[in-house]
């Protein structure tokens, strides 16, 4: 009587494990990482590309993570945009300092700072959706998203 009971419990277990062993050799495969200008997938560093174009094809397969990283993008442009516009102008001040119109300079050279600094919160905005994006990604493999 018991052998009668242990073998549909054996058979769940072989199955149940074979079923896990499966995902997880799925999750390995897929799951990625940030690091430093790069990424890690199966091991094995990749180059996030210009703008992240080669990160982006990562997030084909997962909605969520995809919207969280196109929020990303817009925070970044909005940080290189403000950050391009602050060295411009710190430029035109340091011009404007040899040609002797001090105050002009002065100007340029508060508002660039301020542009700069402006620049900041989008960066880390940018920075901490791309993670979240990466933690979202990851995580869509462990519990796949219903169809």
């Amino acid at each position: 009587m018991k052998s009668i009971l242990l073998l549909p419990f054996t058979l769940f277990l072989f199955f149940s494990n074979a079923d896990a062993q499966t995902q997880f050799e799925k999750w390995h495969k897929e799951t990625i990482y940030l690091h430093s200008s790069g990424y890690v997938k199966e091991g094995k560093k990749y180059k996030r590309g210009l703008f992240n174009n080669k990160l982006k094809k990562e997030f084909r397969d997962s909605p969520t993570a995809a919207l969280e990283f196109r929020k990303s993008e817009k925070n970044m442009n909005a940080n290189i945009i403000l950050s391009v516009l602050g060295l411009a102008s710190v430029l035109i001040a340091a011009d404007q300092v040899d040609e002797g119109n001090e105050k002009t300079a002065t100007g340029f050279l508060v508002g660039g700072l301020a542009l700069s600094l402006g620049s900041i919160p989008f960066s880390i905005r940018s920075n901490n959706q791309m993670h979240r994006a990466v933690w979202m990604h990851n995580g869509e493999l462990v519990i796949p998203r219903e169809k």
